[in-house]
């Protein structure tokens, strides 16, 4: 390659959610369609049968972020997170999931690059961000890399945070839409409740790999998700 040619390469530089939406698979695995063959629970019969399902990995990916930090809050509170609550429903294709226990505190923290914010906000809003980075040798928590919840964020269409405070007596709800270029202001409310978290997305389901969302997607999607 000659000088010349070098020089007329094109600098180009990326924000990290711009980097995100181009290289998926370097965050959430690949987002083209596979078909692989699995073991399935047949209710009729009681039976695991196989069967060939084509889906996108990176939609699992961002599906076992959001089940991962209940799991994370169980194992930090085992005596309080006594539950975690999956929904799927097929006819919108939104997800959500549900644990009981200490909600995300309402606390403001500092963040990098955009000031201070509610901790619930930034925890999904910013990149390498969150409370894993501490190791230590019996470290067991999933989550440690500040950036499967925002990439989840990312590759939704509509994502929703709910979460009770009890300490403070309060309800934090705060909603990120079109792949988190539109970050509503949260609503905190006073109420009297017992402390938990709530987190309600609808996956762009294109941006993961399918033409579109359908009744046939949204049955393989509940087959994985209920393995």
């Amino acid at each position: 390659m000659s000088d010349n040619e070098d020089n007329e390469r094109t600098f180009d530089q990326k924000s990290q959610l711009d980097h995100v939406k181009l290289r998926p698979g370097m965050y959430i695995g690949t987002v083209n369609l596979h078909t692989k063959s699995m073991h399935i629970l047949d209710e009729n019969i009681d039976k695991f049968l196989p069967i060939d399902l084509e889906f996108s990995p990176g939609t699992i990916k961002i599906f076992d972020e959001i089940l991962v930090n209940a799991i994370d809050q169980h194992t930090n509170f085992s005596d309080k997170v006594k539950n975690i609550y999956i929904n799927f429903d097929m006819e919108t294709g939104i997800i959500s999931v549900k644990n009981d226990g200490p909600g995300i505190s309402l606390v403001k923290v500092e963040t990098i690059n955009d000031g201070k914010m509610y901790k619930a906000q930034a925890v999904f809003t910013q990149f390498l961000a969150g409370d894993n980075f501490k190791d230590s040798p019996d470290k067991i928590t999933g989550g440690m890399n500040g950036l499967g919840s925002t990439c989840a964020v990312i590759f939704s269409d509509v994502f929703t945070v709910e979460t009770y405070d009890d300490k403070k007596g309060s309800l934090y709800e705060q909603s990120f839409r079109d792949s988190m270029t539109i970050i509503e202001p949260p609503v905190i409310t006073k109420q009297d409740d017992k402390g938990y978290t709530k987190i309600t997305f609808k996956p762009n389901y294109k941006a993961l790999g399918y033409k579109e969302y359908n009744s046939e997607v949204g049955k393989v999607i509940y087959k994985l998700i209920e393995m």
